[in-house]
C-alpha cells in the first residue's frame, strides 16, 4: 500500500519487489496493506506477457520494464482522482531558492523534457505534469509522479552516458517510449510542504530561434491556464483565475520561446527573470 496526502492506493502484485520498485520511483514509503484491503492495481503473469487492472481498464505489458512504467504511472493517475476535489494544473515547476517556478503549456510542448534537462542540471524538480494548488495562499505541491518523457530509443545510448542506470527504467505506455526517472534521483519528495510560486511561464517550442523571455497578453494568459486547470469545474475555474490575477499583478506571468535543444538557456531564463 502507498499514502499520499491522506489517500491510499493498494498494489495486487506477484512479487513484493515491483511494489518496492514503484515506491522508490514515486517517491513514496511502502506500507502493509489490511488483509481485508481491495487491490486498486492488480497486476497478473500470463504466458508472454503482463496484465495490468486498473478500475475499468486492462493493459498488457510485453516486458518487465514496460510493467513498471506503467504501474508508476498509474499510481499518481489514481491519486491524482481521488484528489479530484482539489485544484490542479497541468503544469511542471522546479524549485528555485525556497520558491516555485511553474511550467505549463499545451500538450507535447515539452514540459517532461524541459523538466528532464533541469534535473540532469541538478535543479529540484518538485513535478514535470501535474501540481496541486493554493490559489488563497499561491502555493504549490507535487504529486509522486516521475518525470517521463518522450524518447526516441536511438537516443538511448546517449541518454544512458548521463544517467545513473539505477535511476531510470525505459518502457512503452500506449506504445510510445518513455523514459522513466526515479524521484528518489534528486527530486523534491516532501509532498506535504506547500512551495511559494515565485513566477509562472507557459512554454513553446521555437526550433527556429533561440531561448528567450517575452510578455504575454493577460487575455492569452487566461485562457491558457483555464485549459491548464485540471478536471475544470466552475470553482475550479474561479481558483485558476484567482491565481493567475494574483501573478499578473505581481508582473510573474511570461511565455518561454525555446529554441532547438536550447534547454540550458532556458532554464536559466526562467531563474532569472524576475
Amino acid at each position: 500500500q502507498l499514502n499520499w496526502l491522506g489517500y491510499c492506493i493498494t498494489l495486487n502484485v506477484p512479487e513484493r519487489s515491483l511494489a518496492e520498485t514503484v515506491a522508490l520511483y514515486t517517491g513514496l514509503q511502502l506500507l502493509t496493506a489490511p488483509a481485508s484491503a481491495k487491490g486498486d492495481i492488480t497486476v497478473l503473469e500470463h504466458s508472454g506477457y503482463f496484465e495490468v487492472k486498473w478500475r475499468n481498464t486492462s493493459l498488457q505489458c510485453e516486458s518487465e520494464e514496460d510493467l513498471l512504467v506503467n504501474v508508476a504511472t498509474l499510481v499518481p493517475a489514481h491519486f491524482f482522482l481521488a484528489s479530484s476535489s482539489q485544484p490542479a494544473l497541468h503544469a511542471g515547476a522546479l524549485l528555485h531558492r525556497g520558491e516555485a517556478i511553474l511550467f505549463s503549456g499545451d500538450p507535447y510542448c515539452g514540459k517532461s523534457t524541459l523538466a528532464f534537462n533541469a534535473w540532469q542540471l541538478k535543479e529540484a524538480i518538485i513535478g514535470d505534469d501535474w501540481l496541486l494548488y493554493d490559489s488563497g495562499n499561491f502555493t504549490v505541491r507535487g504529486f509522486p509522479k516521475p518525470i517521463n518523457p518522450r524518447v526516441n530509443p536511438k537516443q538511448l545510448p546517449r541518454i544512458s552516458k548521463t544517467v545513473n542506470s539505477q535511476q531510470y527504467v525505459v518502457g512503452k505506455i500506449h506504445n510510445e517510449w518513455r523514459l522513466m526517472i526515479s524521484r528518489q534521483a534528486g527530486f523534491v519528495n516532501s509532498y506535504e510542504t506547500p512551495y511559494h510560486i515565485r513566477s509562472l511561464f507557459f512554454i513553446s517550442r521555437d526550433p527556429g530561434a533561440g531561448s528567450r523571455v517575452e510578455a504575454i497578453e493577460r487575455d492569452q494568459a487566461l485562457r491558457k491556464i483555464l485549459s491548464q486547470t485540471l478536471l475544470t469545474k466552475g470553482r475550479m475555474s474561479l481558483s485558476g483565475i484567482k491565481l493567475l490575477e494574483h501573478l499578473w499583478k505581481e508582473n510573474k506571468v511570461y511565455h518561454l520561446h525555446i529554441g532547438e535543444d536550447d534547454f540550458e538557456l532556458a532554464i536559466d531564463l526562467m531563474k532569472s527573470t524576475e
